[in-house]
């Protein structure tokens, strides 16, 4: 799943503004290994500094818990919507499988009112 936060400091802290828990955390440690944060005194530890620890609201951390606090900060992204018009009046169609998201006009709309018309969909894909 694709993640984005609405912190627009953290966005262009790490450089990240809508992308995987991978990427989120590959990016923090690169933040990390870039700026030496790390504790050298105790490997196990990161030393924030000011613009990592006013974002995450710590100054000091554990490795293992660094990204459940960036995890924290982020939600998941809006979905991605793709407008595509098929068009089925040409007879040249190649076998193909086509998945298609019906959207109903209202909430009181059931998907029984256009049975008839995603039968005929059905019927000439």
């Amino acid at each position: 799943d694709r993640m984005t936060t609405r912190n627009k400091d953290l966005q262009n802290l790490l450089g990240v503004v809508t992308d995987t828990k991978t990427a989120w955390t590959r990016a923090l440690w690169s933040y990390v290994k870039r700026k030496k944060l790390h504790d050298p005194t105790n490997v196990q530890f990161i030393n924030l500094d000011w613009e990592l620890s006013r974002l995450l609201g710590t100054r000091r951390s554990e490795i293992t818990l660094l990204p459940a606090l960036l995890f924290a900060q982020l939600e998941r992204g809006l979905p991605i919507n793709i407008r595509y018009r098929l068009d089925l009046t040409t007879q040249q169609l190649r076998p193909r499988v086509v998945d298609v998201a019906v959207s109903l006009p209202s909430e009181s709309a059931s998907a029984s009112t256009f049975q008839p018309e995603l039968e005929a969909l059905d019927a000439v894909m």
